[in-house]
């Protein structure tokens, strides 16, 4: 299911055309897609990155994984 769901947001980034945004808007658009990339990542790392999404490492510690 992770890699699907990565592949589906990678090939809609390759298709994206930037061409007609702003720098503002282009930074917006970035943000969002690397922050939905940040989402599918399943964290188990006993050391959790700033900003991950808290659940997804306790799923990771119940699991044993963490």
């Amino acid at each position: 299911m992770i890699r699907q769901t990565l592949d589906y947001d990678f090939s809609q980034e390759k298709a994206f055309d930037y061409s007609k945004l702003s720098r503002e808007e282009t930074i917006k658009h970035l943000t969002r897609f690397i922050a939905n990339i940040w989402q599918i990542h399943p964290f188990c790392d006993a050391l959790v990155p700033q900003g991950t999404n808290v659940n997804n490492f306790h799923s990771c510690k119940r699991r044993g994984t963490a």
